[in-house]
């Protein structure tokens, strides 16, 4: 459950954002606009923007590498000049206007980045206030069908691993391990049969989110990735799948 001051901090946003999704909404019969379909529609309009802001975060980052690098490569540009003996005084002032741009570009596209990553971290929290309130709104309880070992597949390049999940109703948390040596924590949260997990790796941090629909009677999940960041010269996202382990998780 969140606490209640991310609550009261988020309340107003939510407000705002269940009003304009109730203007946009299609008209449904009385019956139907319970307080979970509304909500399940508002945690569905989220997760649209999520994935297009972790795209344009995506976009901004590389926007962001290659200002710093054009930066680095004017300041050097201004040294070797100033280095000489006799450094020339309109290529000084060349090189300093260029260098005045470079670094309010570089700032720019850093403080863009910046915006997206608050953006991001906003959106998750309201992602996980949306899914403990639609925990609260559906009376029956959530079955515990993912806790245990998960085998993943994650696309493009069919890197395995696993996953080890633990199921609070609506709640997920665990542990991963990949064949490539990566490992971490997972957090998430599981409603209508369809996973929403973030991955922490244990050196950079959250570095990808996972969603996948759950298939109950056969124990697999598939879905899509996305990571967070492409600085570090990753692939940008793809599709994924898990296997529950025979045995695993059964009597918890």
């Amino acid at each position: 459950m969140p606490k209640m001051s991310t609550v009261r901090r988020l309340a107003p946003a939510f407000a705002v954002l269940l009003a304009a999704f109730a203007a946009v909404a299609p008209a449904a019969p009385a019956s139907a606009q319970s307080d979970e379909a509304v909500l399940r529609r508002a945690f569905d309009f989220e997760q649209r923007l999520l994935r297009q802001q972790l795209t344009d975060y995506s976009r901004a980052r590389q926007q962001e590498i290659t200002a710093e690098a054009r930066l680095d490569e004017v300041a050097l540009q201004v040294s070797q000049q100033v280095q000489r003996t006799n450094p020339s005084a309109v290529a000084l002032a060349r090189l300093r206007a260029g260098f005045d741009e470079a670094v309010a570009t570089a700032a720019a596209a850093a403080e863009r980045s910046r915006r997206l990553r608050d953006s991001i971290d906003a959106r998750v929290q309201a992602l996980a206030l949306l899914s403990s309130l639609q925990a609260a709104a559906r009376p029956a309880a959530v079955a515990d069908v993912l806790t245990g070992a998960w085998q993943v597949t994650i696309a493009p390049n069919d890197l395995g691993g696993s996953f080890e999940l633990r199921q609070d109703g609506t709640a997920l948390s665990g542990t991963f391990r990949l064949d490539d040596g990566r490992s971490g924590s997972l957090r998430g949260s599981f409603i209508d049969h369809r996973v929403l997990i973030e991955r922490i790796d244990s050196r950079i941090g959250f570095d990808a989110i996972f969603e996948a629909y759950v298939s109950v009677h056969d124990g697999r999940m598939a879905g899509f990735w996305q990571p967070t960041d492409l600085a570090t010269g990753g692939t940008g996202g793809g599709g994924w799948a898990a296997a529950k382990l025979a045995g695993e998780g059964e009597g918890q």
